[in-house]
């Protein structure tokens, strides 16, 4: 039986449940707003009004509590791309996959999450670089295994590209998918809105075909540059 039938039928088990959503969506605040090293159990737990006992019976500790923040978001995203990264990795031993396909399997479930909770973005945002060791883990958990499906994927849709081109390329894709999901403002801010977005969704199709033309443009000869 899954927790939240079980929660409906059991009174205490959702006061349980409603519990740890308030510490989780506390927490994502407080992480986005401090840090992971800035932030204490005692900051999450006033700002979830609730007092610092009850939020060490949850968690444990400030990274047990941070690995459930990225969890509750991050694990459904994550098992999305990779199911389907793996099934056209299945599909590429005969043909190379579609490149259009394969940026969306990467990336639209992130935009999805953006849509859905923008919170997390900045969260994510503030917490990706911390040095700390335990954060740094968590993060290779869901991104490692999908980015490294993902390159060898992309290898094979334009094979022409020599290790560097297709190492810059990639590279580029990836600061564009960080700039557009967590950190978009600063066009608006600079310009003072002169240019902003209006529509989410045709905007994401439109960094689709940039990325898709950026990396699936002819190889250039890098051996040969202009003085």
């Amino acid at each position: 039986m899954k927790n939240g039938t079980r929660a409906k039928r059991n009174p205490k088990l959702r006061k349980i449940n409603q519990s740890e959503k308030a510490f989780l969506d506390a927490a994502e605040v407080v992480f986005g707003e401090k840090g992971y090293s800035g932030t204490s159990m005692r900051a999450v737990a006033e700002k979830a009004k609730a007092n610092l006992g009850a939020i060490s019976y949850y968690f444990g500790s400030k990274e047990m509590l941070v690995k459930k923040v990225l969890e509750r978001s991050l694990k459904p995203a994550n098992e999305e791309r990779l199911q389907k990264l793996r099934a056209y990795r299945e599909a590429s031993q005969s043909q190379a996959p579609d490149f259009m396909l394969l940026l969306r399997a990467y990336i639209e479930p992130f935009f999805t999450i953006h849509k859905v909770k923008p919170i997390f973005d900045k969260m994510v945002l503030r917490i990706i670089h911390d040095p700390a060791p335990q954060v740094q883990r968590l993060f290779g958990e869901y991104f490692d295994e999908p980015s490294a499906l993902f390159i060898e994927l992309a290898r094979k849709c334009n094979p022409e590209l020599s290790d560097q081109e297709a190492y810059w390329r990639l590279t580029s894709i990836s600061g564009v998918m960080s700039q557009v999901l967590v950190s978009r403002e600063e066009v608006d801010r600079v310009t003072q809105g002169k240019l902003t977005f209006q529509d989410e969704d045709q905007g994401f199709e439109l960094v689709l075909r940039s990325l898709y033309n950026l990396y699936m443009a002819p190889p250039d000869n890098l051996d040969k540059v202009p003085e």
